[in-house]
């Protein structure tokens, strides 16, 4: 038994489904861990000319994140793209990433305009799209979405929970969040185009609700089509 799964029980913790990694990932987390530090220290060097910015205004800058690099890193490293005579007082992330995923980070240069976005994160305003690059046999649909609960497991780790979880505490204090994902194949051997998401095709997609565990009390992802 997992040591998630033995403190779960033994404190009536919610259980997690999504498997704890196995353990060659701790060696590859260290590989990855090594690589991103060279990374980071070598994209804290980096002049403004090497910098992906997106947009600019008075109020913030979108900054397209490379992979490989740590959100602190991205922050602590502005002010030497900006110039120290334009670097505002208080710069604050709106949004993060995880360290091995690019894309878009909003970087606010005053207090309340960092509220504002921060608010519009947490209350699901902002939308997010990630593209991911898959190994393996494509799934017979073409578009899903998924309802599941989210939440940091007793030692950090962010887990699946099943929806009917949702609400309840976690071992940190924290409670189990309703996490909607809506997937999309876009391509399968390159044979396909990306294209923006449609929202209101999104919100009438078939729904795959994760619950419950069987009979033997084995913990999995039981499905619940919806359509």
């Amino acid at each position: 038994m997992a040591a998630d799964d033995e403190v779960a029980l033994a404190g009536c913790y919610p259980i997690p489904i999504s498997p704890p990694y196995p353990a060659l990932s701790k060696e590859v987390e260290v590989r990855r861990a090594i690589s991103a530090a060279a990374r980071s220290e070598k994209y804290a060097l980096s002049s403004s000319m090497d910098v992906d910015i997106i947009f600019e205004d008075e109020w913030l800058v979108v900054v397209n994140k490379p992979t490989g690099i740590y959100c602190e890193t991205l922050l602590s490293s502005f002010s030497s793209f900006l110039g120290a005579s334009t670097v505002p007082a208080n710069l604050h992330l709106a949004n993060r990433l995880d360290r091995d995923t690019n894309g878009l980070m909003v970087i606010t240069k005053a207090n309340h305009i960092a509220a504002k976005l921060v608010r519009a994160f947490s209350d699901r305003k902002v939308k997010k799209t990630y593209l991911a690059f898959c190994i393996g046999h494509a799934p017979p649909w073409e578009k899903i979405k998924v309802t599941s609960g989210h939440g940091r497991s007793k030692f950090g780790a962010w887990r699946v929970y099943s929806a009917s979880d949702i609400g309840r505490v976690l071992p940190g204090g924290s409670i189990v969040k309703s996490m909607v994902t809506s997937f999309e194949i876009l391509s399968i051997n390159r044979q396909g185009k990306f294209r923006a998401p449609n929202e209101q095709i999104m919100e009438d997609l078939p729904s795959v609700v994760v619950q419950g565990r069987n009979p033997g009390g084995v913990w999995k992802a039981m499905i619940q089509m919806k359509y």
